[in-house]
């Protein structure tokens, strides 16, 4: 098992299997849509006005070079974007490794086992969140991580890492601006184990902070609309709609994350000397607060913590103790650590992912069927995988500004929780607002096929005012499991 662990075919295994994981299943429905959204953008369509969602810009950015790259080579974007994303994470791992060795922070012995570990984590236990944004920020903050771990040991840092490191955070924050609070976790283990306040001034932390700036100013000059357009969704609707907390810390994603840091806790204690514990263990529990912060309870918004307590987990493992700590390591291991690891790929979705490539077994084929090649496709829906990767799938062309009406659904979530009479006012123009704009992008788009999640969503946009319209130009043609297939009558 130990020549095993040290020899870096398993590195390639591992690889092997993260590609036949993705082959075999499918680019989900996120990933899916922002393609859509970065091809829009591509063909000049104009963000936040012509086709629009509650991310920054960063979200729909990060799939244009697969795009490009598939369209010059003459490939479709999705196996594109998953040679990328290997690539991507692979060269982080090697990068933020070499940080480490010339730290001296990385031995001989703990080089093969920590770059499988990394290599799986990374790669495997993403599974159906393969391609998130998400799962581009943790590949994105590994250097950050690896310098935050040689300064919090008080060793220094060739000043081209720094700068690369500090790149590649300014690209994980610009995801999602929450990601601040983990990288401000990290630094400021080095701040206080050094006692010194100017390690805030390191080369990293300035050329991260340049990166977000020039971000904003880009977002600013080129993207304006997303702070006239988005950003009052995002403030009125987008935000306030959160999990509650009793049913956020029911979900398998989140008691795996703190069942593992725990666990951590308690088997590392006196060991925390170890600078690259402390780095992982602080940005670990960063990225939990995000989670909890943002309380939408996807599994893909959990990922980045508990991929870094494994990763810590690794390094505890690795690293020397003594008998009474060797002791304490092994049943953490075997109780805790192994366990999760290999149940992580689950707990992020390989078995549904494995199981079929579409979101709606049986419903691609059914529309293929009754529609025209490259169909137009509108979808009456409260959630988006009804609609991607079904679209892309076929080939066909997506008809509407949104992914699906996701303002709606929110708006009576909300209302659902309660709401004083100015607000609920806000947020029923809202609403209306979101139904017009879908009736309107029907009747400008003429979609061949028009999907409708279930029949109770039928039946409730039958009662607006603004979508019951919606189905007067189309038959019903068919229906699978409860999604029910409209067909654009010939004659209209």
């Amino acid at each position: 098992m130990r020549r095993w662990m040290r020899s870096l075919w398993l590195t390639v295994a591992i690889l092997v299997f993260a590609v036949l994981q993705q082959a075999v299943g499918h680019v989900n429905s996120d990933d899916s849509w922002f393609m859509t959204f970065a091809e829009k953008f591509l063909a000049g369509e104009t963000p936040y006005v012509d086709i629009s969602d509650p991310n920054p810009p960063a979200g729909f950015l990060v799939y244009v070079p697969s795009i490009v790259l598939g369209r010059m080579f003459g490939l479709a974007p999705e196996p594109v974007l998953i040679v990328l994303t290997i690539a991507a994470a692979m060269l982080s791992i090697l990068v933020a490794g070499l940080i480490l060795k010339r730290s001296g922070l990385l031995s001989p012995d703990e080089t093969a086992p920590a770059l499988a570990a990394s290599a799986f984590i990374l790669l495997v236990v993403p599974a159906l969140c393969f391609a998130e944004r998400e799962h581009f920020a943790i590949i994105s903050f590994l250097p950050m991580l690896a310098v935050c771990a040689s300064r919090t040991a008080g060793l220094k840092v060739a000043l081209p890492f720094a700068l690369l490191a500090g790149f590649g955070a300014g690209l994980g924050v610009a995801f999602k601006p929450y990601y601040a609070l983990p990288l401000g976790l990290a630094v400021l283990c080095a701040v206080f184990r050094q006692r010194s306040a100017r390690l805030i001034f390191s080369p990293e932390i300035f050329v991260t902070a340049a990166v977000l700036a020039l971000y904003f100013l880009a977002i600013v000059q080129f993207f304006p609309a997303y702070f006239t357009q988005a950003m009052p969704l995002i403030v009125a609707v987008y935000v306030p709609a959160r999990e509650s907390l009793a049913n956020i810390l029911r979900l398998p994603h989140v008691l795996a994350n703190l069942v593992l840091l725990g666990a951590f806790l308690i088997a590392a204690r006196g060991h925390f000397k170890d600078s690259r514990l402390l780095v992982l263990f602080a940005a670990s529990l960063g990225f939990l607060a995000t989670f909890l912060i943002q309380s939408k309870g996807w599994m893909n918004h959990s990922y980045p913590g508990l991929a870094l307590a494994l990763l810590g987990s690794v390094f505890f493992l690795l690293g020397e103790c003594d008998a009474a700590g060797l002791a304490r390591r092994r049943r953490f291991a075997l109780f805790v650590f192994v366990p999760v690891l290999c149940g992580a790929p689950f707990i992020f979705g390989a078995l549904a992912d494995w199981r079929n490539k579409e979101e709606v077994p049986g419903l691609k084929a059914e529309v293929a069927r009754l529609a025209p090649a490259h169909p137009k496709i509108a979808v009456l829906a409260e959630e988006l995988p009804l609609g991607h990767p079904l679209v892309r799938q076929l080939g066909g062309t997506w008809v509407g500004r949104q992914n699906c009406l996701w303002v709606s659904y929110t708006v009576k979530y909300l209302l659902a929780q309660g709401a004083d009479e100015p607000r609920r006012s806000r947020l029923l123009s809202l609403k209306e607002a979101d139904e017009a704009m879908f009736a309107e992008d029907v009747r400008r788009g003429q979609p061949d096929v028009l999907l409708v999640e279930t029949p109770d969503l039928e039946a409730w946009a039958r009662r607006e005012p603004n979508l019951a319209a919606v189905f007067n130009a189309y038959h019903w043609a068919g229906r699978v499991q409860a999604v029910s297939i409209w067909l654009r009558d010939k004659s209209i």
